[in-house]
């Protein structure tokens, strides 16, 4: 199957070893944007789609298996880490942030977080 990112693009943008297997993660956001892009109707082209992905999937590694520098000094050489949990909406990662800001419709949003939704249980007319 061919998605619209690949390997190198993702860690182009994580600085990630080349010898860590981020496949699974760009499947994963493809079968994401491939229902943004059923969403948006049209209104994304084929390169916000594969920006997207590609985000997405950097978003994706990031909340599972790269930690986070959370603080950092430079006079005691230290830095601390913390490791976002999965599950975190988009705005968790600068990843996530940045695939939200490459979707204009929203679709990303609506679909990856869930969009709250209702059901009219009343009756069809709504004048009486």
């Amino acid at each position: 199957m061919a998605y619209r990112t690949n390997p190198t693009a993702v860690r182009a943008i994580t600085n990630l070893p080349t010898t860590l297997d981020i496949t699974d993660f760009i499947i994963a956001a493809s079968s994401i944007v491939d229902q943004v892009e059923t969403c948006a109707d049209g209104d994304l082209t084929d390169a916000q789609l594969t920006l997207i992905e590609q985000w997405l999937a950097a978003h994706m590694i990031s909340t599972t298996i790269r930690p986070q520098i959370n603080s950092k000094s430079i006079g005691g050489a230290s830095e601390s880490y913390s490791i976002t949990q999965a599950g975190l909406n988009l705005n968790a990662t600068p990843f996530g942030t940045q695939a939200m800001a490459l979707d204009p419709t929203g679709c990303l949003v609506s679909i990856y977080e869930g969009a709250p939704s209702f059901t009219w249980l009343g009756g069809a007319d709504l004048d009486d």
